[in-house]
């Protein structure tokens, strides 16, 4: 095993040893007197210590060294862990996080500032560890499954092969039909069966419980608190909900500017709180749970909500809209709004967020994933945000369309209905197309529009294909519906497409024409 594979194996283990560490800090900080706790954080730092000195990782080694002597005099002898104890091994779990970050790009822990300061804060305590008590420092604390190191390439391998094994299926299937053979049929079922336990298997190597998303938030959360001078409860619901480990990185990005929003502008100081008629104690909740093909995360705050008015004033003097249309839109058309480049309600910018801003990034980030996020608030009642991915970035249901003698695949987590609807029933308000349907007024837009591609504008057909698309009130016709399907997705050069940006991937279908998956979140943004 060369050096780059042990650095590799370090920085996987380490990174999870300071998410635990971090995570039992802050019990005790709440129970100070734990011994149990005590002894998980020096075990955790004992694990770091000994691999770093495996892999002559000497900074973290020292540092992890120096955090072992004031742990054992902790345990042995004050018994009782302080503020400023506590402060002190947060900063040293933070610098031995720079470190490993400076192990990926460097490949070295050299040359990062801090960590001698940090040892030098440690020596000048004065430590006594002579004739420690007899703790084991190292045992675990509990006994765990056996685990096989697999190279991440070769899931991705494994995982694009069950999509082209998927695409292969359906041809099988449709050929099936065809044919209208027992034998072939007989064989054709137990194809499908057994593509589908593979395919369950094999997504599910690819899929790890939301709670490591949610547990790197409590320490942000500590921190912002103190900081801000602020009590804030941190609480999660859904841990066990599994997410895709490709959107682990993605998503947290998002949630930190989420909850720092939440954090700075959305709950109340406690007097502020109290005043309202609250508890002092503010609440944040983080909230993950499936929804048939989806995996919906929720941020919800008891905070002080946003004003509907702000915003669309906001709005009008950003030149975001017009009075007229304003007066038009509804509630969540108007919040909307947040996610506009640069907007924000705050009245004094903090170094750390201002509602809204950065808003925008977030929802490019999301979807960028094939993925959508909004905001339900209520003003002096909280604000919810949430998200919604799909469960899976690989194997797709999707609806089958045919438009300008082109086929197009739209992921069917974003249909809320297909329609056929007479021709004559199409209204026009203000140059526009729209239908009245489900009891609202829907704009209805052709594909062939949003995609900017030619087509006869004074063609017309006596009844409309009609997709209704999910929390986006409107219509997209299509000149045919083909079906729906399972499909695998390829990642294309999306340079290639006229309309690059609207293209997520691409397929093949079982009659082997190619289809090209639509990113709905740009389409109709």
């Amino acid at each position: 095993m060369t050096i780059d594979n042990l650095l590799d194996i370090f920085t996987d283990e380490t990174r999870a040893s300071i998410q635990v560490l971090n995570t039992v800090l802050l019990e005790l900080e709440k129970f100070p007197r734990d011994v149990d706790a005590l002894n998980e954080v020096f075990r955790n730092v004992h694990t770091i210590k000994s691999m770093a000195e495996t892999v002559g990782l000497k900074e973290i080694s020292s540092l992890a060294n120096n955090m072992e002597n004031l742990l054992e005099y902790l345990r042995c002898h004050k018994k009782t862990v302080s503020k400023d104890d506590l402060d002190l091994l947060f900063s040293c779990s933070d610098k031995l996080g720079e470190l490993v970050d400076k192990i990926v790009k460097t490949g070295s822990d050299q040359g990062c500032e801090g960590v001698n300061d940090l040892i030098k804060n440690i020596q000048n305590i004065n430590l006594d560890i002579s004739n420690p008590n007899s703790i084991n420092p190292i045992g675990a604390s509990g006994a765990s499954g056996k685990i096989i190191r697999v190279n991440e390439n070769e899931i991705d391998k494994l995982i694009n092969l069950i999509g082209e094994l998927v695409i292969a299926k359906t041809k099988v299937s449709q050929l099936s039909r065809q044919v209208n053979n027992d034998e072939l049929s007989t064989v054709t079922a137990s194809l499908e069966n057994i593509t589908q336990e593979l395919q369950a298997i094999v997504m599910k190597m690819k899929l790890i419980p939301v709670e490591q998303v949610f547990k790197r938030f409590p320490r942000l959360v500590r921190d912002f608190s103190t900081e801000l001078g602020k009590e804030i409860k941190l609480s999660f619901e859904g841990e066990e909900v599994e997410i895709d480990r490709a959107m682990v990185e993605e998503i947290s990005e998002s949630l930190v500017h989420i909850i720092k929003n939440s954090a700075d502008h959305g709950v109340e100081a406690p007097l502020e709180r109290i005043q309202a008629g609250k508890s002092p104690r503010a609440s944040i909740k983080l909230v993950a749970l499936n929804d048939c093909s989806n995996l919906l995360i929720k941020v919800i705050d008891d905070g002080r909500g946003i004003d509907t008015g702000k915003v669309a004033q906001k709005a009008l003097e950003k030149g975001l809209v017009t009075k007229e249309k304003l007066d038009a839109l509804s509630k969540p058309e108007i919040l909307e709004f947040i996610f506009s480049p640069g907007f924000s309600l705050a009245e004094k910018i903090t170094g750390h967020s201002g509602r809204g801003v950065g808003m925008d990034a977030v929802k490019a980030k999301i979807n960028s994933l094939n993925g959508t996020i909004s905001i339900h608030s209520e003003k002096g009642a909280g604000t919810a945000v949430t998200i919604v991915l799909p469960a899976d970035t690989v194997i797709i249901h999707s609806l089958i369309v045919k438009c300008a003698n082109e086929v197009y695949a739209i992921p069917y987590n974003y249909v809320e209905d297909v329609i056929y609807i007479p021709a004559k029933d199409l209204q026009f308000r203000q140059n526009k197309q729209v239908i009245r349907a489900k009891g609202q007024t829907i704009p209805v837009k052709r594909l062939e529009e949003l995609l900017n591609l030619p087509y006869d504008r004074d063609s017309r057909n006596d009844n409309i294909n009609l997709i209704l698309i999910k929390n986006k009130m409107i219509g997209i016709s299509v000149s045919e519906i083909i079906g729906q399907q399972e499909i695998g997705i390829k990642n294309v050069n999306k340079s290639l497409y006229f309309n690059e940006n609207y293209i997520a991937g691409a397929t093949t279908l079982g009659d082997n024409q190619s289809a090209t998956i639509l990113n709905i979140n740009a389409l109709i943004k």
